[in-house]
């Protein structure tokens, strides 16, 4: 026997799962995978199917996402991996549950679906607050790599979650009159903007700092308010210069201090034994070549009496082998690796080697820019052979080569869902990758590449035209809501796979069904029975 609610109750039953998915994208799987399953079950329950066929039959453009979620289902049928197919697809449930739901929904009241947004803020907030609080070491947990420090959710997707957020802060600056709701929205953008900086997440500042001023000259060119593109710009502008000349120090730092010229090689160290020279591994700090007056058994002998790290064997606080960077540490300051080299080190330097330093510049350096030295130092070892195992950027380099020669070989059907890392195991062993076997389970963070590898080159053709028809079809792309979710959303999916992860996908097919065809705006398209009336221009 069914049990029937009032709509009334199913309505706020959808808003509690549609709450819940917002909150628990920063905050906690299970709460995602409750308000999915919540929101399914209620809009089974509450029936009305004959008003939701004809609402998706208005809503073409929700067919067209769903598409996304059949294909990796017909992808099944060619998978060398069965199990790891069936995980993926399992994985990929929100790109058939949201948009079916969502688009086939009456749009939410306003104070409703400020509150869906609010929820979601609130859950990036604490889980920003508790990553900030491990990587400072107030909450005692032990980590190897400052991204660890985020372990309610990936740091690179809370990043996003942070992009977001500050976009929709903002948009509450600009649309409230009550004092204290801007003086906290711009507290929090704040916060938001200084937590990216301090976690290196150049990811998020990129979607900040390329959005931004897009979405500005949008808004300020539809209504007209010259004042309002200028007073962001002012903001944002700082922002810009900030990490804008960042990333060119440390460009300018590592490029004009690699040095060309032939070291001075010693023989001898002062215990008599033969340094090592490898002038042909072109690795630098600081100008110096790492790889050249090099004795490592006097390195080891008095590392061991100044450091609980073992010499063999032992990583830093980065995972990286702490002789590596110690060596690397010690050609920043042009020291001799030897017995002497390791005695003019302070205390402090040492710690620093402990903790996964690897240029005595770093000191100097903000956040952002030792960041970004990082990354240029990464693309430079593995130009030059250098093994990328441990280091994020080399080893997407590599795994990025895999893929590309994956899809040359099953270019039209791809290699089925679920299948990627027996695809990309035949190219390590063909191609002698230095890659070391831990790191071969990688998958390919390009969310592009990912699907043309898995699904074929026209999989990956329509999964880009289902990023544009929806939105242009419904006249979205000039809403300022819309437009932040879909240019942080793209980024995503050029940096990584977004969709291959839970709270990736939940977070893409959530916000994109949300803000297609929940936002209030739409009420009065819905009440005409034209669900594809364009929105306001550049409605916020």
């Amino acid at each position: 026997m069914r049990i029937s609610l009032p709509e009334k109750y199913h309505n706020w039953l959808y808003l509690a799962g549609l709450a819940g998915i917002a909150f628990g994208l920063a905050v906690n799987k299970v709460v995602i995978s409750i308000g999915v399953i919540w929101v399914g079950v209620n809009w089974l329950w509450e029936g009305g199917f004959a008003d939701k066929f004809r609402l998706l039959k208005a809503r073409n453009s929700v067919l067209i996402l769903i598409g996304i979620f059949l294909l990796h289902v017909i992808g099944l049928l060619w998978t060398s991996d069965f199990n790891s197919g069936l995980r993926d697809v399992r994985i990929k449930i929100p790109l058939l549950v949201l948009p079916l739901v969502i688009g086939t929904s009456r749009p939410l009241e306003k104070k409703k679906f400020e509150f869906v947004l609010l929820m979601f803020i609130a859950g990036v907030i604490i889980s920003t607050f508790r990553t900030w609080l491990i990587s400072t070491a107030v909450i005692d947990k032990q980590i190897s790599d400052l991204r660890q420090a985020s372990d309610l959710v990936a740091l690179i997707r809370l990043s996003l979650f942070s992009a977001l957020s500050i976009f929709l802060l903002l948009r509450w600056i600009y649309r409230n009159d009550t004092l204290w709701i801007r003086a906290v929205s711009g507290f929090f953008v704040l916060w938001l903007v200084y937590f990216m900086i301090h976690m290196q997440s150049l990811t998020g500042l990129l979607a900040l700092v390329t959005a931004g001023p897009v979405i500005a000259a949008i808004v300020a060119s539809a209504n007209k308010k010259r004042k309002l593109i200028a007073g962001v710009l002012v903001i944002m502008m700082p922002l810009i210069g900030f990490a804008g000349y960042s990333v060119y120090k440390a460009y300018r730092d590592f490029y004009s201090l690699r040095g060309n010229e032939i070291p001075k090689l010693y023989v001898k160290s002062a215990t008599g034994i033969h340094y090592e020279h490898h002038l042909d591994i072109p690795i630098y700090e600081n100008g110096n070549k790492v790889m050249v007056n090099v004795c490592w058994p006097d390195v080891m002998t008095e590392w061991v009496k100044r450091s609980k790290i073992p010499f063999h064997g032992g990583v830093d606080s980065n995972g990286g082998p702490i002789q590596y960077t110690i060596a690397r540490y010690m050609s920043s300051r042009n020291l001799l690796k030897d017995s002497a080299g390791i005695w003019q080190l302070s205390d402090a330097e040492i710690r620093a080697i402990e903790n996964g330093v690897t240029n005595c510049r770093d000191a100097e350096r903000n956040t952002l820019e030792r960041r970004a030295y990082q990354v240029f130092w990464e693309i430079y070892n593995y130009a030059y052979g250098g093994d990328p195992s441990g280091s994020s950027v080399s080893m997407r380099l590599e795994v990025s080569g895999a893929a590309i020669h994956s899809i040359g070989n099953h270019p039209w059907i791809g290699t089925g869902t679920g299948s990627q890392k027996n695809a990309y195991n035949g190219y390590y062993e063909k191609s002698g990758s230095r890659l070391q076997d831990e790191w071969q389970w990688l998958h390919v963070h390009n969310q592009f590449l990912a699907i043309a590898v898995t699904l074929g080159i026209p999989a990956a053709l329509f999964f880009i035209f289902s990023l544009w028809w929806p939105a242009y079809s419904m006249r979205k792309l000039r809403s300022v809501l819309y437009l932040s979710f879909f240019l942080i959303a793209v980024l995503s999916f050029l940096d990584d796979d977004t969709l291959e992860t839970q709270q990736g996908v939940t977070f893409y097919a959530f916000f994109n069904a949300l803000f297609l065809y929940a936002m209030p705006f739409a009420s009065a398209a819905f009440r005409s029975g034209n669900n594809n009336a364009p929105v306001p221009e550049a409605e916020l």
